[in-house]
């Protein structure tokens, strides 16, 4: 890691593959097109997404996107630097299948992105390496737009320790059709092993970075009788995993957010793009044999009229990811959903107060995070369980 550069100049035409085609093609791989056929390079049309340039541009550190492709082993890649990332892709081809859910989600993006570029024919069949890289950059972009949103943040609620929900440099997103170019990456900057994903970061020195490869995710496919609708598989991983770098890094705080709060807000998110991803590992409903694996709210109804559920205060002490039970994922989804659309307060403090970047035990985090709840919501631990439980009971049986 190292400090970033921030690039402020404009570009026009860019060729964006920095890697040579030719030598890619003689691999029997795909050979990605050299300019974007929907934007043409043209600096309005890239305005109307929200896109500061296309590659070549600095990466992070010294290093430029040619050098990250090199490192990668010089497959055909595709860049964007957007409002508050920068992004890197060598994802092929995409033919969606005969998944319905996936088919319509689908639909939809493209037709916002339609919007935005105005009279341009979109493939109805299948989504290009570039489609592809437009479809990332409007989720990534919308993810963001949708944390500030739930916590009703403002720039004057970060900005003074970074410009970037409180750091310094944009999130990078780098998205590997195969294992061997994300492993070469995670090997060369980081001295680590391989892995299906990667997030690393605080901000300290640069940048906030998550890698995701999807040779490694599609194995992971549990669903052996299912059709696997890949696309909706990567995003969720790269939703509940963004989520992560987002808060975990908000206002610098190194990774000291609440737990309860990060697997709550990749629950929110992940559900609102696909609900039947019922954990962040990938599992999809029916996979296992539980069609309706999905519906958390008849599930979190019955734990709260069973009395069985986690305490507010023993959900504001939780250290690591392992101290979560199945049922634990769906109460923090619920009670997250209570807090941000239920509940009067001061939503942007109430998060400043807990990702106030202390290294804590668990007493130390009930504390915090029960002054501030006090503080911003007027509830105690106790109340906040009481209220959360009355409206559970009245609005999640109609659901």
């Amino acid at each position: 890691m190292g400090h970033w550069i921030h690039i402020t100049r404009a570009l026009s035409v860019i060729v964006l593959v920095l890697c040579s085609p030719a030598t890619w093609s003689q691999g029997g791989m795909e050979v990605f097109e050299e300019v974007d056929p929907y934007t043409k390079g043209d600096p309005e049309r890239m305005a109307k997404l929200g896109y500061v340039m296309f590659g070549p541009f600095l990466w992070a550190k010294s290093t430029f996107t040619g050098e990250v492709c090199e490192t990668l082993g010089n497959p055909p890649a595709l860049w964007v630097e957007t409002a508050h990332f920068r992004i890197g892709s060598t994802l092929g081809t995409y033919k969606p299948g005969t998944d319905r859910v996936e088919k319509e989600k689908i639909r939809g993006e493209l037709a916002r992105l339609k919007k935005k570029l105005g009279r341009v024919r979109l493939p109805k069949k299948e989504l290009d390496p570039w489609l592809r890289l437009h479809l990332y950059a409007q989720r990534a972009e919308d993810l963001y737009s949708q944390f500030q949103e739930d916590f009703d943040l403002e720039p004057a609620d970060f900005e003074d320790k970074g410009a970037f929900l409180g750091v310094d440099d944009k999130f990078l997103l780098l998205l590997c059709q195969r294992k061997s170019e994300l492993g070469r990456y995670i090997r060369a900057e980081y001295d680590r092993d391989p892995a299906p994903s990667w997030r690393w970061g605080t901000g300290d020195d640069g940048g906030v970075f998550l890698g995701l490869n999807a040779e490694d995710i599609a194995s992971g496919w549990s669903g052996d009788n299912l059709e696997l609708p890949f696309d909706t598989f990567l995003h969720v991983h790269v939703i509940g995993s963004l989520t992560a770098n987002l808060l975990d890094n908000y206002l610098h705080n190194r990774h000291t957010a609440p737990r309860w709060m990060r697997y709550g807000l990749a629950h929110r998110y992940v559900r609102a793009a696909d609900a039947r991803w019922v954990e962040l590992s990938g599992t999809m409903s029916g996979a296992t044999g539980d069609e309706d694996a999905w519906k958390w709210a008849p599930r979190v109804l019955n734990l709260v009229k069973n009395d069985f559920f986690v305490s507010a205060s023993d959900m504001f002490g939780w250290q690591a990811s392992d101290e979560l039970k199945l049922r634990d994922h769906m109460i923090v989804w619920s009670k997250l959903e209570y807090l941000l659309d239920e509940c009067k307060g001061n939503r942007a403090a109430f998060l400043n107060a807990v990702c106030a970047g202390q290294q804590q035990d668990a007493a130390g985090s009930r504390k915090t995070q029960a002054q501030a709840l006090q503080a911003h919501f007027d509830l105690a631990p106790t109340e906040f369980d009481e209220a959360w439980s009355k409206w559970v009971k009245k609005v999640y049986k109609k659901r």
